[in-house]
């Protein structure tokens, strides 16, 4: 599922992975202008917060 982070201003594109309702990893969009597929600690581990 394609999202965007709302932890900073520009956005960095990543994809969720959802199983049985829910969140259990994320993954930087290496086609993405901005972040180009890399991900800072917030966006790949902030998640696990919102279980």
């Amino acid at each position: 599922m394609p999202s965007a982070s709302v932890l900073h201003s520009n956005g960095d594109a990543f994809d969720i992975a959802v199983k049985r309702g829910h969140i259990v990893g994320v993954r930087g969009c290496a086609g993405d202008r901005i972040n180009r597929g890399r991900l800072d600690p917030k966006d790949l581990f902030g998640w696990r917060g919102h279980r």
